[in-house]
C-alpha cells in the first residue's frame, strides 16, 4: 500500500525553518548573555527544538516561557510567534492563527514596526496558502495555483525562503495527474528540496525528496524511487518517531518488497511497526499491519515458506481487530482481501470465498475501483482453483471492465 502524495492533497504542514523568521540561526548559547533568566533559556531551548523539527516539545517550551510576567515585549512576540508557525506546521490552523494575532498585536503596541510588518505578512500568506489548499480539495486548480503563487509572492517579498519551500512542495500537488505531469511535479519539490538544503531544515527537505521518491514509485522505477526515500529518511533519522520517518520507513519496505528483496523491506516494515503503541492507532500508522502483511505473503511465495504465512495472517487478523477500525471501511476492505489472499494459498478455499463474497459487496458500495478489482481477481483465482469455471471467467471479466 504505498502512501502516494495524492494523500497530501487536504494536509498543510509547515517548515521548522520557519523559526528563523523569529529565532535567529544563531546556536542558542549566543541568542542570549550568560545570565539569563529562566524564561530566557527556554526561548533558546523552545528555538533549538524547533530547529530540530521537534515540534510539540517546542511548544511545551515556548508555553512555560510566555508564563514569566518578566518577558520583555519583544520576547513575548518571538514566543507568540513561533507558537503561530509550529501550530500551522502541525496543522492546527486556529491555534496558528490566535498565536500570530497575539505577535501582531504585541509588536504594533510595543512599537516593532519590523516584527509587526512580519506577523501580518505571515498571516496573509497563511490565509492564502490555506485557501488554495481549499481550493485544491474542490479540484478548483486554477484557482488553487493563482493563490499559491500569491502566497510565494508574499513570501518573496519578506525574503523568507523557508515559506518559498514549503508553498512551492505543496503546491506540487496540483499537478498530479495534470498535462504539465510529472515536469511541473518534479520542478517545484526540486526547488523545495534545494531551498530547505540550504537552510538546514531536515524536515522539510525529507518531505520534497519523499515526494519525488512517490513518483517514481508510481512509474514503477523502484530503484529511484528507493534512493530518494532514504534519502528523505536519512534527513529526519535523529528526530523523535512521528509520520514523516514512519512515511519513508513504510515506503522503503514497500519499494524493497517491488525490487523481490523480502529480507531488507522486512526490516523496514518492522521498524515502522514499533511505532504503533498501545491504544488506537491513527489510520496511517495501522494500515502498516496491512503492508506488513503482504509484504509477508510476498515473502512467503516468492521463498515457498508457508512460515510466512502464518506471520501475515496475524499481521491482516491484528488490523482487522483493531477498535474502532482504524482507517475506515476502505482499510478493512483491504485488510479482508489480503487474507482471503493467504487462504487461497493454502488451499483454504471455503474460508477465503467466505470473506470475498462480501467484501466485493463493500468495495462496490465505496465505489472504489482499486478494492473491486482486488477482490474480482481474488475470486477469479478462488474459482478457478474451485474447478468453477463459469464463476472465475465472470470475475474477470467484470474486473476487466473496472
Amino acid at each position: 500500500m504505498l502512501v502516494s502524495p495524492l494523500r497530501l492533497k487536504r494536509s498543510a504542514e509547515v517548515f521548522l525553518s520557519l523559526a528563523l523568521v523569529f529565532v535567529g540561526a544563531s546556536e542558542p548559547k549566543t541568542l542570549f548573555p550568560a545570565n539569563a533568566s529562566q524564561a530566557k533559556a527556554w526561548l533558546a531551548q523552545g528555538g533549538e527544538l524547533f530547529r530540530k523539527g521537534e515540534f510539540r516539545r517546542s511548544i511545551e517550551t515556548f508555553k512555560k516561557c510566555l508564563g514569566d510576567p518578566g518577558l520583555s515585549a519583544r520576547e513575548r512576540f518571538e514566543a507568540y510567534g513561533c507558537l503561530g508557525v509550529l501550530f500551522w506546521n502541525l496543522d492546527e490552523f486556529k491555534e496558528s492563527e490566535a498565536n500570530l494575532r497575539r505577535a501582531l498585536q504585541i509588536a504594533s503596541a510595543s512599537g516593532l514596526r519590523e516584527e509587526a510588518s512580519k506577523a501580518g505578512a505571515m498571516l496573509e500568506i497563511q490565509g492564502l496558502y490555506i485557501q488554495a489548499v481549499e481550493l485544491n480539495g474542490k479540484r478548483d486548480y486554477a484557482g488553487s495555483n493563482r493563490l499559491f503563487d500569491a502566497a510565494l509572492g508574499k513570501a518573496g517579498s519578506i525574503s523568507s525562503r523557508a515559506h518559498e519551500a514549503k508553498i512551492l512542495r505543496t503546491w506540487s500537488i496540483n499537478y498530479l495527474g495534470s498535462s504539465e505531469f510529472p515536469k511541473k511535479y518534479l520542478e517545484l519539490n526540486s526547488r523545495s528540496l534545494d531551498i530547505s538544503l540550504s537552510l538546514n531544515d531536515k524536515v522539510e527537505a525529507c518531505r520534497a525528496s519523499y515526494n519525488i521518491g512517490a513518483y517514481y514509485a508510481m512509474i514503477s522505477d523502484y530503484s529511484h524511487a528507493l534512493s530518494y526515500f532514504l534519502r528523505a529518511l536519512s534527513y529526519v533519522k535523529d528526530r523523535t518517531p512521528d509520520n514523516d520517518s514512519i512515511r519513508c520507513l513504510n515506503n522503503i519496505a514497500v519499494a524493497y518488497t517491488s525490487l523481490g528483496d523480502f529480507i531488507k523491506a522486512q526490516d523496514y516494515i518492522s521498524e515502522a511497526l514499533k511505532s504503533i503503541g498501545p491504544g488506537a492507532p491513527d489510520a496511517f500508522r495501522s494500515s502498516l499491519l496491512i503492508n506488513s502483511g503482504e509484504i509477508l505473503h510476498a515473502q512467503a511465495r516468492f521463498l515457498q515458506a508457508p512460515e510466512y504465512d502464518a506471520r501475515a495472517l496475524k499481521c491482516f487478523t491484528s488490523y482487522l481487530s483493531l477498535v474502532g477500525q482504524a482507517g475506515g471501511e476502505g482499510f478493512r476492505v483491504h485488510a479482508l482481501a489480503g487474507l482471503a489472499d493467504v487462504y487461497i494459498d493454502q488451499g483454504r478455499l471455503a474460508d477465503a470465498r467466505a470473506i470475498l463474497v462480501p467484501a466485493l459487496k463493500r468495495a462496490r458500495s465505496l465505489k472504489s475501483p482499486e478494492l473491486q478489482l482486488m477482490i474480482l481477481l481474488g475470486l477469479g483465482r478462488m474459482s478457478l482453483q474451485s474447478g468453477r469455471l463459469t464463476e472465475a471467467h465472470a470475475s474477470y471479466d467484470e474486473a476487466l471492465a473496472v
